[in-house]
């Protein structure tokens, strides 16, 4: 047998040790507890039932002013019921629970007796008193003069004041004793005085208070007979004589667990000596391993050593490989922003021809009224010849006309030179590369802006080519603050892509399909909803949630580079702080919705 299960086997045989000698142990500590402690605490329980009977009784005579002692002397009592129970919890037996649910039910019955022994005693008390004042003024009432001269007059009742004498006296003599015959004699004297034809209030009132007595004394004599007999004590007792029963078993089995622990010490003895012995036998062997084992490490050492120069080598090709990838990520960078820049440029290229045919109209407007006002005013000079010659009305109104049309086509070539100077300003503004600041904008001019450019393009590449474009853009919405740069270019290429698919299936369906782009903006709560909708191809489904990322087009290789959508998403989502979502069903239509927040510009 090897070091290892020996080991092993030593372990177990302590561990299974240990768990006996710790159940033997705990057998012993688990149930102790002091019978003298107990029978103490007994004697108090009987002390203060003692305590709680008597000044019941002295309460009931009127001999205590309050109630302080009963219960004090019943909350001794609960809390010696709760140190029995702390003291029981410590051995499982149910009759001693049985016993001391019988003691905690019992002391429940005498709290709830003294309770309604309280209230009775207190009524009874108040009565007493009541009548014992009332009866001591009318007593006092018939020595008074006036009442000297009721007897002159023949108005007084000897009988009534014997009656009144007689019930004061006798009352005081029963609240003390609560004889049942002198009770009789009582009621007959109540009833004696009630017959009588001349009873003044007060003494009314003094018989009521005697009925109240006569009622309540009886009863609060029986309450407290009820206390007194409550079985607390034998309760008691009975708890007493099986907690002496557990007690004799305790010592018995605790004998035996003594024994128990001897014997065990001493198999436990021997076993360790053994085992002693059986270690010392294995420490040579460990010293021959142990010189084994470092002839074995410095094996180890040496092909450490080679390990190390290996890895050291393959990290510096690592090193190597790593910068490399390094330059060629810097190079996919680079190349990544020149693609953006150049999408960028083939946005505006592709502008040009729109461009272009939207400066057509107003340069052809500035050269024809030029040529107009040219020959106006060869005629003027002409005219004024002639005038100056022959003055006359005639000449004069004709010369003010032409004038009147220079000035008309003056301001004409004012106007549409205005118009091509906008143009050329908005052309210069989306092709702007350079960051560009934040600004309160009009979005629906913007968005009208952006429109006709993206629409113009699309006639000047193909004459054939027209779409309804419908505006409902809400007048009232305010405006917000953004960059009109980024945002018209974003515009811009949702716009020109929506074009793109009208003019693809106006190719596929020539004489049924009705081009049609609806744009609408409205304002809910804290943002403006701008939605872009179009008749066209839509969108495949597997390709709305891809369609944002860069370079994922649909298009040829040669129409598109996929990265118009995905910069419009991060001009929206990231530097605006918005939101671009889209909803698409295939062939029938694509509706691109963005959303700003409403955040004016900071003064």
């Amino acid at each position: 047998m090897n070091l290892s299960k020996k080991i092993a086997l030593f372990s177990l045989f302590t561990t299974i040790s240990g768990v006996i000698f710790y159940k033997i142990y705990d057998e012993m500590t688990s149930q102790a507890f002091s019978f003298q402690e107990i029978e103490l605490r007994n004697y108090r329980f009987q002390t203060y039932d003692t305590e709680l009977n008597e000044s019941i009784v002295l309460s009931h005579y009127g001999i205590l002013e309050n109630y302080d002692s009963i219960d004090n002397s019943l909350s001794s009592l609960e809390e010696r019921v709760q140190d029995l129970k702390r003291i029981s919890a410590k051995v499982q037996s149910k009759n001693l629970n049985y016993l001391l649910l019988n003691l905690s039910a019992s002391l429940q019955e005498k709290r709830d007796l003294v309770e309604q022994f309280k209230k009775d005693n207190a009524t009874l008390k108040i009565a007493i008193l009541n009548f014992s004042q009332t009866l001591s003024k009318i007593i006092e009432s018939q020595k008074h003069e006036e009442v000297v001269e009721a007897c002159l007059s023949g108005k007084f009742s000897y009988e009534l004041t014997d009656l009144t004498n007689s019930l004061y006296r006798d009352m005081l003599v029963y609240v003390n004793t609560a004889n049942p015959n002198l009770k009789n004699t009582l009621l007959s004297t109540i009833q004696a005085i009630r017959s009588l034809a001349e009873i003044s209030p007060e003494l009314l009132n003094g018989l009521l208070y005697a009925d109240l007595i006569l009622i309540n004394e009886p009863k609060v004599d029986d309450i407290a007979a009820q206390i007194f007999n409550v079985k607390t004590i034998d309760a008691l007792t009975a708890l007493n004589s099986e907690f002496r029963s557990i007690f004799e078993q305790y010592l018995k089995q605790s004998n035996i667990n003594k024994i128990l622990l001897y014997i065990f010490s001493g198999i436990l003895v021997c076993l360790l000596l053994w085992a002693v012995k059986r270690i010392q036998s294995t420490i040579a062997q460990l010293n021959a391993e142990a010189i084994e084992r470092k002839r074995a490490q410095e094996d180890l050492r040496i092909i450490n050593q080679e390990l190390e120069t290996r890895v050291k080598d393959r990290t510096q090709q690592l090193t190597t490989k790593n910068k490399d990838l390094k330059k060629t990520l810097s190079k996919l960078k680079d190349t990544q922003e020149q693609l953006v820049l150049n999408e960028k440029m083939a946005s505006v290229g592709m502008l040009t021809a729109g461009i272009s045919h939207e400066l057509k109209n107003p340069l052809n407007f500035i050269n024809n009224f030029s040529e107009a006002s040219s020959d106006l005013l060869k005629e003027i000079k002409t005219e004024l010849s002639e005038f100056y010659a022959n003055p006359s009305e005639k000449t004069k109104t004709y010369l003010d006309e032409m004038i009147a049309d220079l000035s008309v086509n003056a301001e004409k070539v004012l106007t549409h030179g205005r118009r091509a100077d906008k143009i050329v300003e908005n052309m210069r503004l989306h092709s702007q590369s350079t960051p560009a600041s934040k600004a309160l904008i009009d979005i629906n001019k913007l968005i009208e802006e952006q429109l006709d450019l993206a629409y113009h393009n699309y006639i000047a590449q193909d004459k054939d080519f027209k779409a309804t474009i419908i505006k409902n853009l809400d007048e009232n919405i305010e405006k917000i603050t953004l960059i009109p740069q980024t945002m018209g270019r974003a515009i811009l290429n949702i716009t020109m892509n929506a074009l793109y698919y009208l003019q693809k299936k106006e190719r596929l369906y020539p004489e049924t399909f009705d081009p049609q782009i609806i744009v609408s903006t409205t304002q809910t709560n804290d943002k403006i909803v701008l939605t872009i909708r179009d008749n066209g191809l839509g969108i495949p489904q597997a390709n709305t949630r891809k369609i944002f990322e860069p370079f994922f087009t649909t298009k040829p290789t040669d129409e598109g580079t996929g990265l118009g959508l995905s910069i419009a998403y991060d001009t929206i989502v990231k530097e605006h702080g918005g939101s671009l979502r889209v909803n698409s069903q295939e062939g029938e239509y694509a509706e691109f919705i963005i959303e700003l927040p409403c955040q004016k510009a900071s003064t």
